[in-house]
């Protein structure tokens, strides 16, 4: 014979199975949530490379057209880059200290980085070379053009360099390769 109970409670199984049914919505909403940041991360990290493609198209087109000889925003040391007087590494370098000094750091950190961590770097700068964050996700670096490794000391004509973009740490995006002349 059955005997009625005349408990109103919920029995272990029907609490073990909304215990369940929380747990799965709960992971499922991290995921969701995990993979919204990467994506916001990613989309600032690519607004920062456009930020500054943007301003190297604006400081190469008034050097590279004569308007001015001095660079508007890049230093060398204490003074203006100058045409015919400093070389493309002392351009890339100043190029690389103006994201990190001139401007404030706070707009370009590596969102995919713990804490403040830079986000731009310069292979021609020794402080930027032996930083452990440089190749990592989310980096921007400037290089000398692979194809055109001797330009570095030179003072005038055609001088190559590359802005690049690390989509994970070592892995370089192709589709973010953005090669500049200095004339």
């Amino acid at each position: 014979m059955y005997k009625k109970s005349n408990s109103k409670g919920f029995s272990l199984f029907e609490l073990l199975v909304v215990i369940v049914i929380i747990s799965i919505l709960s992971g499922l909403g991290f995921i969701a949530f995990k993979t919204t940041l990467d994506r916001t991360k990613e989309s600032l990290a690519i607004s920062n490379l456009i930020n500054i493609d943007e301003f190297i198209r604006t400081e190469l087109f008034v050097i590279n057209h004569n308007i001015i000889k001095n660079a508007p925003h890049i230093k060398t040391g204490n003074e203006k880059w100058k045409q015919e007087v400093h070389s493309l590494n002392q351009f890339i370098s100043g190029l690389s200290s103006f994201f990190d000094i001139y401007l404030d750091p706070t707009n370009f950190l590596n969102p995919f980085q713990p804490g403040r961590v830079k986000q731009v770097y310069s292979e021609t700068l020794q402080s930027d070379t032996s930083d452990p964050y440089y190749k990592k996700k989310g980096s921007i670096l400037f290089r000398l053009d692979p194809d055109h490794t001797d330009h570095g000391s030179k003072t005038s004509g055609n001088r190559f360099f590359q802005m690049i973009y690390y989509e994970e740490d070592n892995i370089i995006n192709p589709k973010y390769t953005k090669t500049y002349a200095l004339e």
